[in-house]
């Protein structure tokens, strides 16, 4: 089946409704479904088909999702790189996959003079803003047949080595996670869905919800509250899906721009560690509405959800001590299990193998005696006695100390939650244990945080990724101290 499938079947239903709003553009269900079938010609007429290869570079966007679903309504696989990997991780994967077609903002497209895998490209879009939604729609033409297991999209992220990863997901893929997130979300027609994580939107418009795209910098953490507080009143926006760097600006949005947001229902939040402290604080600011944690990875999204409020919250004092952050209770379309910690998942919307990375497969994919493959996460977590799920940091960053295995993540967030750090990183400098904060001064009792704790030390800023502004960058915060890049203490898996 085909993804496009879905919407085709919203625009024939519903064909005036809002589909995707951004500032002071908007689609209906019928106009977008209409540009998306004239890009998907336009893309047939330079030579595509079924099975090529789709470069994209375009910000989120109107028209990032009519050449995202035109590719998909050819059957073409659309092939997405991380532009926080640095242009040496971007020109290894764009090497690697050996793509048909480039699509770019003019401003970007230039780049291609003067790195080699993007000038083998041999078709480039070259656009200007607003080009696709300018578009004159085509009123025919129903989405290409494809099979369930044909590629769909192509996600390039930086492994755990810096070296580019690349994530196949198939329809039925995309399918099987539109099901699996629409358990958590349960989003409805009638809901006016605001996705500041750019996958999100696909399931928003499988829902048939009205999308808004917020209005986004380029760095998440740079968004204007002011901004956020109008478009959310403005549209009535009654779900929002963003990493926890968002709702930090939505609680400073509520202080200074007006009040509480009342048409809000649900605050999902994902895509980077969420504390407890960021539910306790958002509460008065979503009277009608609750947040919800949202576990998962590019190869697995969702795994687990929480309540903020009834199951998170409550977890503070836990967290505060040490033993991890709770990510919920695993959702129904995935299997889960621990191996030494390590959490391993099943299920359909689970990715089950890499592009052209036989190392990285052999890593991450598990073969049980019944033939189905487990997804090694790379998460160290635990179960408690209700079935729920406690991160506790990445399994390759953890390290022994005076023989207690030490994992990060739980340590800076106790740190976070005890001394009001607005960040947060545990590294291992020799054999000691040194916690690296900002925000705060050092101050008695950040070593009594944990016992692995040996040294303090304050900085104006923890560098964090590019694409959530939320996770730690523990390498480039190595070269920031003039640490050694060690590799972790822990002996390798027996």
């Amino acid at each position: 089946m085909n993804l496009v499938s879905i919407l085709e079947g919203h625009a024939r239903e519903h064909p005036t409704k809002a589909a995707l709003i951004h500032g002071a553009r908007a689609l209906d269900y019928r106009g977008l479904y209409g540009r998306v079938r004239a890009f998907a010609r336009l893309l047939e007429r330079r030579g595509l088909k079924a099975g090529s290869r789709l470069l994209v570079f375009v910000p989120m966007s109107l028209d990032l999702y009519v050449v995202f679903l035109g590719a998909l309504h050819l059957g073409v696989t659309v092939v997405v790189i991380d532009p926080g990997m640095g242009f040496a991780g971007v020109e290894a994967a764009a090497r690697r996959a050996a793509c048909d077609a480039l699509v770019a903002p003019r401003s970007i497209a230039w780049l291609r003079w003067i790195s080699a895998p993007l000038r083998r490209i041999p078709v480039v879009f070259a656009l200007r803003p607003g080009a696709m939604v300018d578009l004159i729609p085509v009123e025919s033409g129903a989405p290409a047949p494809v099979a369930g297991e044909a590629p769909a999209l192509l996600t390039f992220t930086s492994g755990s080595t810096g070296a580019p990863k690349g994530a196949v997901r198939s329809h039925a893929f995309l399918v099987a996670q539109h099901l699996a997130l629409q358990e958590v979300l349960a989003l409805r027609p009638d809901d006016v869905d605001m996705p500041a994580l750019p996958i999100f939107v696909l399931n928003s418009l499988a829902a048939g919800t009205t999308c808004v795209l917020p209005p986004l910098p380029r760095r998440v953490a740079d968004i204007a509250p002011a901004a956020l507080a109008e478009t959310i009143r403005r549209h009535r926006v009654t779900t929002i899906e963003a990493s926890p760097v968002l709702f930090e600006a939505l609680v400073l949005a509520g202080q200074r721009h007006g009040g509480p947001f009342e048409s809000v229902r649900g605050a999902f939040m994902g895509g980077a560690p969420v504390l407890p402290s960021i539910h306790r604080r958002l509460a008065p600011w979503l009277p009608n509405g609750d947040s919800v944690v949202v576990y998962g990875s590019t190869e697995a999204e969702p795994i687990s959800a929480a309540s903020g409020q009834r199951d998170v919250a409550p977890s503070e004092a836990t967290s505060a001590a040490g033993h991890g952050l709770l990510v919920g209770r695993p959702v129904p379309a995935i299997q889960v299990r621990l191996d030494d910690d390590d959490l391993l998942v099943a299920g359909a919307h689970v990715n089950e193998r890499y592009f052209d990375d036989p190392a990285a497969e052999a890593k991450h994919k598990v073969r049980d005696e019944s033939g189905r493959i487990w997804h090694r996460t790379g998460d160290a977590c635990r179960l408690d006695d209700q079935g729920q799920l406690w991160l506790l940091g990445r399994v390759e960053q953890a390290c022994v100390i005076e023989g207690e295995r030490v994992y990060p993540t739980a340590i800076e967030v106790a740190a976070r939650l005890t001394h009001g750090a607005t960040q947060a990183a545990f590294l291992l400098d020799g054999a000691d244990g040194v916690l690296v904060v900002e925000g705060v001064a050092a101050s008695d009792g950040l070593e009594r945080v944990h016992p692995a704790i040996r040294r303090v030390i304050t900085v104006k800023r923890i560098p964090t990724d590019r694409r959530h502004n939320a996770k730690i960058d523990y390498r480039a915060l190595r070269q920031q101290l003039r640490m050694p890049l060690a590799p972790a203490s822990l002996p390798p898996r027996g």
